[in-house]
């Protein structure tokens, strides 16, 4: 087996004008990668889609949600995000080398707050299996300058965006868990210059069964 990888982000789409609407562009991907994308309502609304083969993995309570596919191809379009009232924001991710059937993810967890420290809820939580890469996504409400802590976990990509007139910076970070039963962990991701809105979710990608190959047995037959 190997780890599941972080290929890369898409740009940040933004509505801005009455209730919100956005298709984000999700970036170069391949049949199997995991698409993800993040949304968030500045306007304090639950985000949610009816687009088709997208699970909405979280309720989208705290106006931010999260959703994903398994991509068809190389050419699948990302979710409509959809929420009740103005200045909603989404960005699309791809992750690669993961279950090719069912949830891509054994653990989900999600913490928000409105603090100058970001953080991950992993207490307690341990990996089902070898060569996890846990991945938390947070969501600020503002481009505030931000510190992160990476002597813990590496921050993979960072976005944000300030050209709509609402503040917004969506960011991931990944950990490689080599071993089943390893505690995941509450983590502090880093620390704003000032105190914002955020949220985290967490999940451990979890890489494609491995299938066992048939024995091969040689005869010599005199």
């Amino acid at each position: 087996m190997a780890y599941p990888s972080f290929i890369n982000a898409g740009s940040i789409v933004a509505d801005t004008a009455g209730a919100g609407s956005v298709t984000p562009t999700l970036p170069t991907h391949q049949a199997d990668d995991i698409l993800i994308i993040v949304a968030g309502n500045a306007g304090g609304t639950p985000v949610s889609t009816g687009t088709s083969g997208w699970t909405q993995i979280d309720n989208g309570t705290n106006y931010i949600g999260i959703f994903w596919k398994r991509a068809t191809g190389a050419g699948t379009a990302g979710a409509t995000i959809v929420s009740s009232t103005t200045d909603l924001f989404a960005i699309g991710y791809v992750f690669r080398g993961c279950r090719t059937t069912g949830d891509p993810f054994d653990n989900f967890t999600t913490l928000a707050d409105v603090s100058n420290t970001i953080a991950s809820d992993g207490a307690g939580v341990l990996t089902e299996g070898a060569e996890r890469l846990a991945v938390v996504f947070y969501a600020v409400g503002d481009d505030t300058a931000f510190t992160p802590n990476n002597t813990i976990w590496d921050e993979v990509v960072s976005e944000v965006t300030t050209t709509t007139g609402t503040d917004v910076a969506f960011r991931v970070a990944t950990k490689q868990f080599a071993a089943s039963g390893a505690e995941i962990g509450d983590v502090v991701l880093g620390t704003l210059a000032a105190v914002e809105g955020w949220r985290t979710f967490m999940i451990d990608l979890a890489p494609p069964a491995v299938t066992a190959q048939p024995k091969n047995y040689g005869f010599i037959i005199g």
